[in-house]
């Protein structure tokens, strides 16, 4: 049983959300540090990473 306005399958979504844009977020800092990429190119990992953190941290919440 889960306790906030999130059911299971809701829950479920979340972290695999989270969890996806994460892994996605770590494969392009990767391949940012492989490419020598510096600057302002380096915002466009602040979009992965802060959907991620949304997704895990709604999937740790539960609401």
């Amino acid at each position: 049983m889960t306790i906030g306005n999130l059911g299971a399958i809701e829950t479920r979504k979340r972290l695999v959300f989270g969890a996806t844009l994460l892994v996605i977020g770590i494969t392009l800092a990767a391949i940012f540090f492989w490419f020598h990429v510096r600057g302002a190119w380096l915002l466009v990992l602040f979009v992965p990473f802060w959907l991620a953190a949304l997704g895990l941290l709604e999937y740790r919440g539960r609401n």
